[in-house]
Parts: structure tokens; C-alpha cells; sequence
């Protein structure tokens, strides 16, 4: 065979910060979702009632009934919470210019209020007007000039403008302000990432500025784990292998034991090639799922299919030696297990024929993939595949019947070697292993 399976996926990147606009609305809408204190001049059971209703709306996702029931409160409690949440419904229906007037409207009714003016910096940001959320959260910081918060938007806000030193002074303030804000800190660093991305005189000053404020955010919330692979993908980009391998090694045993966080990070260790402790995780995520098997987050499947994958890069990433055949062989196991827990997962179909491939059996190779493609006859990646097994079978062929001297053998590593232009391949789950050229 002169061709060499390929595991390609999305760039390696770190880990996303979480969603700052998730956080500061769940944060600013906290005080508001507190029972309602209320006055002589309603009628107690009326409000309560209603507001019991708006919320378990709220919380159930019913967008359109939640908007009709916080406009009933409002009809009988008219207060800047019942308008605040009754604009948060609006935010997420992405009905930006009604959700601004409501929050306006809370404003007026609690002008020394800082949540009104979140609302309408974080909608402002969404109608792209970056400058007039910057005035809002001004006024936020003039009615509180030590709310952590503000300080957090306002950072964000102008490294969006580009404003860089002004990101960081204000990312900086809001650390200050609460020691424990690992969200600031996560941004901060991503700051300090994108400055070093973008700048490469000051790449390597700015990646060690991202690293120690990871290193921080250790200190602050020794629960941040995903810090851990970050500050290895960004150790990974100095050429700082040992410090890479370390704090990967660092997310392995400080992994949770939640379902979801273990296929996460698997999946990220396997992004970043680090597939004997993709392996370990992904066995850890098996076990805890043979405790909890209704689990609808995280499937068998899944799970299964990253142990192959893993089993896989193992396999590609090392010599030639007499453990080959036992390491396909364990890769083969996780794919069958994996489409006998749901026969129709393309994932496991695509890698199953590129196991099938690599240990030399090319007709089954080309049936695996070839029920892939009727699975989803779209997906590119299994259509690549078939056209290069099809081609190695006409080679085959032709050795066969003596009109072709010889197939080469296969590239024994993914290593860049003399003469090799490396392929990248942008966008594509890793999971969707490509048979690729290598000669």
C-alpha cells in the first residue's frame, strides 16, 4: 500500500473560555429570580402565582409562555425585576430592540440598579454597538465602582475594539476585585493568546504571559481543569515538550468524575495527539458509564469510538513492532462495540475501515466505508476514503496481473520527513479519520 491513514481534525486550539454573555445574564438575572417582596397595595396571592408561573416557564424554555406570563406580573407588580427577566426573554428570542426597551424600562424604575445596565451593554453588543455598551457600563461603574462584573464586561468589550491595553487594565481590575473569577481570568489569558497569535515578534512573551495567568487561575479555583490542557497546548507551541507533557499529565488525574467533562477532555487529548491519555480518560468515562448507563449526554458509542481512535494514533505514532497486530486488533474491538451499541454511528463506521485498512484487508476496508457513505451520502470524508481504497484496489489488480512492479509500503509515522509538504485539514470532527496520501 502506498498510502497511510491520516487522523485529521479541527486545528488544535485551547479549550474555549466559557460564553461571557451566558455567565454575566445568569449572574445579573440571580437577585431578579429571588421570591418578590411585596407591598400592601397587591394582592399577594395574585403575584405569587404569577410569578411562580413566569418562572417555571422560564426554567422549561418556553420562550413564548414565559413572555406572556411576565407580562401578566407585570399587568399586577410592575417592578424593574418582572421587566428585567421579561427583557431577558426577549434577549434570547434574539428580539434585541423590544428586549432594550424593557430594560430600559427597569432601569428607570431602579435607576441605582447595576443589572439594567449589564443587560443593555451585553444587547448593545449584540446589535453591534460596541461604544454605547461601553457608555452603559460606565454608568454601571458610576453607580458601583468596585462591581467585578462591569469590569469583567468592559474588558471584553474592548478587546473586542481591539483595545488591548484597555482589555487588559480592565480584566485585571475585575481578578482584583473578586480572586476567584475564573471566567475573567480565562479571558484574560485568551487576551494574551490572540495578542501573541497575531504578533509574532511577541509570541513567545505573550504565550508565557497566558501560561501564568493560567497558573493563577490554579491558585484562585483549583477545580479549573480544562487550565490544565491549555496551558499544555500553549507549552505544545514553545517547543516545551516536558512542561506539554506535564500538564497534560496534570488533567489526567485531576479529571472529574462527570461523564461529560471526562468525554470532553478525551476528545481534546486526542485532538492534541496525546492518545495514551486519551485512552485512559476514555476508560474512565466507560466505567463511570457502566454506573450510570441511561446516560443521554454521552453514549457507549462514543465513548467506544474515542477508545479506537485512540488505540489508533498509538498504532500511528510509533515503530514498527510485533505489538501492531494486538493494537489494530484492540482498536477493531471499540469500533464493533461501538455500532453494536448504535449501528448507525458513521464515526465508528469511517475508523472501523480505516483499521481494516491498516491491517491489509482492503475488501473489508472498502465495505466499512462503503456503509458509511450509505449512511450519510454526503459526508466527504467517507467519499475520500472509498475513492483511495478503490484506487488501492485497482493497483492490487494490476500487480496481480503483472502490469504494475510494485505497491510502496506504507509511512510508518506522521512525522515530517524529507521532501513531505504536511497535509492540514481544517474543520473536520477527529473522529472522521481520512485515508490520506503519503507518499
Amino acid at each position: 500500500m502506498n498510502v497511510r491513514l491520516g487522523y485529521v481534525g479541527a486545528e488544535p486550539a485551547m479549550p474555549p473560555p466559557p460564553p461571557l454573555e451566558k455567565f454575566l445574564l445568569e449572574s445579573s438575572t440571580a437577585d431578579t429570580q429571588r421570591p418578590p417582596i411585596l407591598t400592601r397595595d397587591v394582592d399577594p396571592g395574585s403575584v405569587l402565582q404569577a410569578y411562580h408561573t413566569a418562572q417555571a416557564l422560564l426554567a422549561s424554555g418556553d420562550w413564548e409562555g414565559a413572555e406572556n406570563a411576565f407580562k401578566q406580573l407585570i399587568r399586577i407588580w410592575p417592578t424593574a425585576p418582572a421587566y428585567l427577566l421579561l427583557g431577558f426573554v426577549l434577549f434570547v428570542r434574539k428580539e434585541y430592540v423590544r428586549a432594550r426597551q424593557y430594560f430600559g424600562k427597569a432601569m428607570k424604575l431602579a435607576p441605582k440598579d447595576v443589572p439594567p445596565h449589564i443587560f443593555l451593554a451585553i444587547t448593545d453588543l449584540r446589535m453591534e454597538k460596541p461604544e454605547r455598551a461601553v457608555s452603559e457600563v460606565l454608568k454601571a461603574l458610576k453607580i458601583d465602582p468596585e462591581n467585578p462584573d462591569a469590569y469583567f464586561l468592559l474588558g471584553y468589550i474592548h478587546a473586542n475594539l481591539r483595545q488591548w491595553r484597555e482589555a487588559e487594565k480592565a480584566y485585571r481590575k475585575a481578578v482584583r476585585l473578586r480572586t476567584n473569577f475564573a471566567e475573567a481570568y480565562q479571558y484574560l489569558a485568551l487576551l494574551y493568546f490572540e495578542l501573541g497569535s497575531e504578533q509574532a515578534g511577541e509570541r513567545r512573551q505573550r504565550f508565557r504571559q497566558a501560561i501564568e495567568t493560567y497558573r493563577e487561575l490554579i491558585v484562585a479555583c483549583p477545580d479549573a481543569i480544562s487550565v490544565y490542557l491549555n496551558i499544555g497546548y500553549l507549552s505544545d507551541q514553545l517547543g516545551e515538550t516536558e512542561e506539554a507533557a506535564e500538564a497534560y499529565q496534570q488533567a489526567v488525574e485531576a479529571a472529574p468524575d462527570d461523564l461529560i467533562d471526562l468525554a470532553e477532555i478525551g476528545t481534546y487529548l486526542l485532538n492534541v495527539r496525546q492518545f495514551c491519555r486519551a485512552s485512559a480518560i476514555f476508560q474512565r468515562a466507560l466505567g463511570k458509564l457502566e454506573e450510570a448507563p441511561e446516560s443521554k449526554d454521552v453514549t457507549r458509542a462514543q465513548i467506544c469510538t474515542g477508545l479506537g481512535i485512540a488505540a489508533l494514533g498509538v498504532y500511528g505514532t510509533r515503530d514498527a513492532d510485533d505489538s501492531d497486530a494486538r493494537i489494530l486488533e484492540e482498536a477493531e474491538k471499540y469500533f464493533l462495540d461501538a455500532l453494536a451499541d448504535d449501528p448507525d454511528y458513521i464515526h465508528a463506521q469511517l475508523n472501523l475501515g480505516s483499521t481494516y485498512y491498516e491491517q491489509g484487508r482492503l475488501d473489508d476496508a472498502i465495505n466499512a466505508v462503503q456503509k458509511a457513505l450509505d449512511l450519510d451520502p454526503a459526508n466527504a470524508s467517507a467519499q475520500r476514503n472509498l475513492n483511495v481504497l478503490m484506487e488501492e484496489k485497482l493497483k492490487q489488480r494490476l500487480l496481480e496481473a503483472g502490469l504494475l512492479k510494485e505497491i510502496k509500503r506504507p509511512i510508518r509515522d506522521f512525522a515530517p520527513y524529507p521532501k513531505r509538504t504536511p497535509i492540514t485539514v481544517r474543520g473536520t470532527p477527529l473522529s472522521e479519520t481520512i485515508v490520506e496520501d503519503r507518499r
